[in-house]
């Protein structure tokens, strides 16, 4: 059996440490002027795919009123999920300032009676097959398509294909979403 250290932290600032077995579950509840609730729990799957580790945090309440209305208005069904998105999107945010691998869509608009865009475009996606996973053009009217391009890649590459789409000629829209690709590091 695994144990882990743990500490809590008691009203008189005296802190106190105890073994935790990766079976415990442990309720701390502290009164006085500062109420706090610390639960630990620490899950091992066995199968290597990952550990859920339970921890407390200390917000202001008017933050975690606005917090939870906000968590309502998204539909998640508890903090923790809207907790783990916040740092999901921080880290995308890191992943696409260290150019990391991401996956994505560029979509845009065109007008494909423009001429020779159509040739440009299929030009860009055949120089950039390593990144373009599949794409799907969809006819939205006599003069107007939307393409929609799957892409994996780093993120500095897949931002740079999008802006040369964006500025050809006749693309009368365009927009990227990134996202990681799931692996966690």
């Amino acid at each position: 059996m695994t144990t882990h250290t743990a500490r809590k932290k008691s009203e008189g600032a005296k802190a106190e440490s105890f073994e935790l077995s990766s079976n415990d579950h442990m309720d701390f509840h502290l009164t006085g002027t500062h109420k706090c609730v610390t639960k630990i729990i620490l899950i091992t799957h066995g199968d290597g795919v990952s550990d859920i580790i339970r921890f407390g945090v200390s917000l202001e309440k008017g933050l975690l009123d606005n917090f939870d209305d906000l968590i309502r208005r998204r539909k998640y069904t508890n903090r923790s999920e809207a907790i783990r998105d916040l740092i999901r999107q921080e880290l995308l945010k890191r992943d696409l300032e260290e150019d990391r691998e991401v996956a994505g869509a560029i979509t845009f608009i065109y007008d494909h009676h423009q001429r020779d865009l159509l040739n440009k475009i299929i030009d860009l996606q055949h120089d950039h097959q390593e990144t373009i996973q599949s794409s799907q053009h969809i006819h939205l009217d006599h003069h107007n398509c939307l393409e929609i391009v799957a892409v994996k890649g780093m993120s500095g590459d897949i931002s740079r294909l999008a802006d040369n789409i964006k500025a050809l000629r006749g693309v009368k829209h365009g927009s990227l979403s990134l996202s990681g690709t799931g692996k966690i590091k």
